[in-house]
């Protein structure tokens, strides 16, 4: 029997977001930290765009500051990120530059200029020394064509990440385009099996299925065009000689890998 996984790669010429529906997931896939602070295995990796012009976020510069003025990326380590935690008590989100011992953090007691003195940097997760590192995630309608989200620090209502000045910071007093930014999935390893996501059949097949969709944050499915796929313990089974991979609506391509 075969287990198979899914490695996603981006097709840079087709990037562009993927448009959620009411009452979806977040728009990513949560991950972990193991025990020895390295990142799990299947972690995926997200790029954040910031306002209308799109800013990558990147690891910060000397002085700890996250700069906004990169509109292209290499995807590069330093410009990817990820997120572990959940809707209620919060995110924590890691550069993988950066490693899983730093953590995306800002400091709430810096708030003159309506938050724009309050920079977002990355730091010591066992050590924060007043910084709050726990986020909300809210979807934002201020960037037409695009599906986006505000980043808030949790507990402090209104301070949503914004571009102030070129630098990642907050607007406390509003939310608009300049907070508003798209969570894109880059590359990553997605089991395919019965708990991650959903079978479904052509017509009224009750033993095998021809379409399995994911329930997590990326709209990915594959179709083995014709009802021929079940399930045996935990592994699919599929007479298929190939199964179609259709990343629906996203900005990557897919590709099967296999493992025993």
């Amino acid at each position: 029997m075969i287990k198979k996984t899914i490695t996603a790669f981006l097709l840079a010429a087709a990037l562009y977001a993927p448009q959620a529906a009411a009452n979806t997931p977040p728009p990513f896939t949560s991950t972990a930290i193991t025990a020895d602070q390295k990142f799990a295995s299947n972690t995926i990796w997200y790029t954040l765009q910031i306002g209308t012009n799109e800013y990558y976020l990147s690891k910060p510069n000397a002085e700890g500051q996250i700069d906004l003025t990169k509109a292209l990326s290499d995807f590069s380590d330093a410009d990817l990120w990820c997120f572990v935690g959940n809707d209620t008590e919060g995110y924590r989100i890691y550069n993988k530059a950066a490693g899983a011992t730093k953590v995306l953090a800002a400091d709430p007691t810096q708030s003159a200029n309506t938050g724009g003195n309050s920079y977002v940097t990355l730091k010591d997760a066992n050590n924060l020394g007043g910084y709050v590192d726990l986020w909300t995630i809210s979807k934002s309608d201020q960037l037409t064509g695009k599906t986006s989200y505000f980043i808030e620090l949790k507990g402090h209502s209104g301070w949503k990440m914004n571009n102030r000045d070129n630098k990642l910071a907050f607007w406390t007093t509003g939310a608009d385009h300049g907070s508003s930014l798209q969570i894109l999935p880059v590359s990553g390893t997605i089991d395919v099996n019965p708990s991650t996501g959903t079978l479904t059949a052509n017509g009224n097949s009750a033993t095998y299925r021809a379409l399995w969709t994911y329930k997590g944050g990326i709209p990915l499915t594959l179709n083995a065009g014709v009802n021929n796929m079940n399930v045996v313990e935990t592994f699919f089974n599929s007479t298929a000689v190939l199964l179609n991979v259709v990343a629906t609506s996203s900005p990557l391509l897919w590709a099967m890998q296999s493992r025993a």
